[in-house]
């Protein structure tokens, strides 16, 4: 099931609230909610679950040895802490006015205060609001299943695995762009491109931080979105997601989602090819430097097989390594400067 939220700022369109009904927190309507309820027992908000915009009359918070003052402000944090996103209060009924400390502290903690209309009931607030939250849940489940659907087109449609940036753009309606190295695999989408960022780079073939292994969709700089590509813990490369001014909805993580799946599995059938062709050249050297092979016509057969093709002077060369404390990216570079002076040494030699 696709959990839906709207922002407080939506609340107050849907619910028939006007531009006035804001007493505090202004700056903090795009705070996002669950639902809506209510409660009038001072101990009310134990019983709230993270994200429920709450409706009161202000009741319970007369009847407290505190002052309403401090209660409310008590109140306040307590909120807070659940992870209420806001408040409605019936003004006139038991409290006529709040105190400016109230205000301004509710100010202070993102948390906006709203004035409740007399005339109105619980429920021409929770039933538009309700049904406004379902309308959106469908339209995200409608949403959902449709990239559900694209992406499985896709993927039995055996287009190259290169065109995944344009469909992934298409779907998102922003440029991508996306790098694995090990596999040589740069591709930006037809709307265009990203400019390199060192920070990203630093961290190909690295064992990932705990954080991208938790969370390996995240928001950088500027609003752009990257989603790492992971294999043991190690990173291997990175979908970019060009600028958002806002976070990500939910249908657009599953689009980004599915295209981290396909890459993952074709990188996979990469590796599985590689690994049995490199099987197939090191039992081809075994048996090179071990004298098994006999004749001309059965080294030129076997190289044939590996994909070799041989000149009539050559040196086998075994190169070892000690890890020791060092990344596997620094090894492959050592070991790639290292043969690159061989072959340069025996090419003018």
């Amino acid at each position: 099931m696709v959990s839906v939220m709207i922002t407080v700022r939506e609340l107050i369109l849907v619910g028939g609230f006007d531009e006035s009904s804001v007493l505090a927190g202004a700056d903090s309507l795009e705070n996002e909610l669950l639902g809506v309820t209510s409660f009038d027992s001072p101990d009310g908000h134990r019983w709230l679950r993270a994200g429920e915009f709450v409706l009161t009359t202000g009741f319970p918070f007369l009847s407290q040895q505190k002052t309403c003052t401090k209660r409310l402000i008590t109140l306040i944090d307590e909120l807070v802490t659940i992870g209420t996103p806001g408040l409605a209060i019936k003004l006139g009924r038991y409290i006529e006015d709040l105190p400016e400390a109230v205000l301004s502290h509710a100010t202070k903690k993102a948390f906006p205060i709203l004035s409740f209309p007399m005339n109105k009931a619980w429920s021409d607030v929770i039933v538009p609001v309700v049904q406004y939250i379902n309308d959106k849940q469908r339209i995200e489940l409608d949403r959902t299943h449709a990239i559900y659907e694209r992406f499985h087109h896709y993927l039995t449609g055996g287009a190259p695995i290169s065109t995944l940036t344009d469909l992934l753009s298409d779907t998102l309606d922003a440029p991508v762009s996306i790098h694995v190295p090990q596999h040589k695999w740069k591709w930006d989408s037809s709307l265009g491109s990203f400019p390199g960022d060192d920070s990203l780079d630093k961290l190909y073939g690295q064992r990932a931080p705990i954080r991208l292994t938790q969370e390996p969709l995240s928001r950088q700089k500027e609003g752009i979105h990257v989603r790492w590509l992971l294999h043991d813990q190690i990173v291997q490369g990175t979908i970019i997601i060009g600028q958002r001014e806002r976070d990500l909805y939910a249908w657009e993580k599953v689009a980004i989602e599915q295209t981290a799946a396909l890459l993952s599995l074709e990188m996979q059938r990469q590796r599985a090819i590689q690994e049995t062709f490199q099987r197939f050249r090191n039992d081809f050297l075994q048996q090179l430097v071990s004298g098994q092979i006999v004749s001309h016509e059965m080294l030129m057969r076997k190289a044939d097989e590996v994909g070799w093709e041989l000149s009539d002077h050559y040196i086998a060369m075994i190169v070892s390594s000690s890890p020791h404390d060092k990344t596997g990216m620094e090894l492959w570079q050592e070991n790639h400067h290292l043969l690159n002076a061989l072959h340069s040494f025996f090419s003018s030699n």
